[in-house]
């Protein structure tokens, strides 16, 4: 891709200030983004364009496979493009042969393809993922996506069993990190369908307020359309449609303010969550 070429400098090349300017960047793009993904994205734009000016390989691939995932956000619409970006992304991670650049590429691969509603193929590329990044210790936020994403995907194929057993092991390892995004996201968005197999509506509100419960509240976040999303099944489950209803219509202009719905997949659940 012409918008992706850039002329190589090492490391000691570059001034130490723009280096830490591109990493800066990269540390909001990644956390922020699985939190306010718009502002995660603007980071994302930044970081891509401070990278390949700076030409230093190993933050050009990073920031060339982050864009996979960003790029894949609206959608099979951006499959052309997306696709274009993976096939850069493997070439430079082949060029650093760096296990790491390679787990990065895996799972914002297998994120482009949960975006696009391929969860086998999401699946398989997320444990790939998780192979390559699970001995490298800079690694616990991308693992954090790995579980997510993982278990998203397992729930969308019907996958109970494995879904139940992956998720006790992601949330005891996120207990273990003090972890408290994936903590919230596992208990908002994931743990609710364990408890409605066992027909426990009560325990599970219960853990969607648990999860909740250290997150702020002074805007709507990703951590809130997945308690939305939970707290309405759970309505459903119990055959309290009306409530439903409210839980969705007292939320829908937050949700739609918070711009997450640019996400094809966030905006297709939750106009089917509102149908339902």
């Amino acid at each position: 891709m012409t918008q992706l070429r850039f002329r190589e400098r090492d490391a000691d090349q570059v001034a130490e200030l723009d280096l830490f300017r591109v990493d800066a960047c990269w540390s909001v793009a990644l956390h922020v983004g699985n939190i306010d993904t718009i502002r995660g994205a603007d980071f994302q734009a930044r970081h891509l364009w401070l990278a390949l000016r700076l030409g230093e390989l190993e933050r050009v691939t990073r920031a060339v496979a982050t864009e996979i995932g960003y790029s894949a956000m609206p959608g099979p619409g951006a499959a052309g493009r997306t696709e274009k970006v993976l096939q850069r992304a493997n070439e430079l991670a082949d060029r650093l042969g760096d296990r790491y650049a390679h787990g990065l590429v895996y799972l914002a691969h297998g994120f482009a393809a949960n975006m696009c509603g391929c969860w086998t193929e999401s699946l398989a590329l997320a444990e790939r993922a998780e192979e390559l990044l699970r001995d490298e210790r800079r690694s616990s936020w991308e693992l954090n996506l790995v579980s997510i994403y993982s278990l998203i995907n397992l729930q969308y194929v019907g996958d109970f069993p494995e879904f139940k057993r992956r998720f006790k092991r992601f949330l005891d390892e996120a207990r273990e990190r003090d972890d408290l995004n994936a903590i919230t996201n596992l208990q908002t968005r994931l743990s609710y369908p364990l408890y409605l197999a066992a027909d426990e509506p009560d325990q599970a509100r219960e853990e969607v307020a648990r999860g909740m419960r250290h997150w702020s509240r002074r805007s709507f976040q990703l951590q809130h359309y997945y308690e939305l999303f939970a707290q309405t099944e759970i309505a459903l489950y119990c055959g309290e449609g009306a409530a439903a209803h409210r839980t969705v219509e007292a939320r829908w202009s937050p949700l739609k303010r918070s711009l997450l719905m640019q996400s094809q997949i966030i905006s297709l659940e939750a106009r089917q969550l509102r149908a339902r």
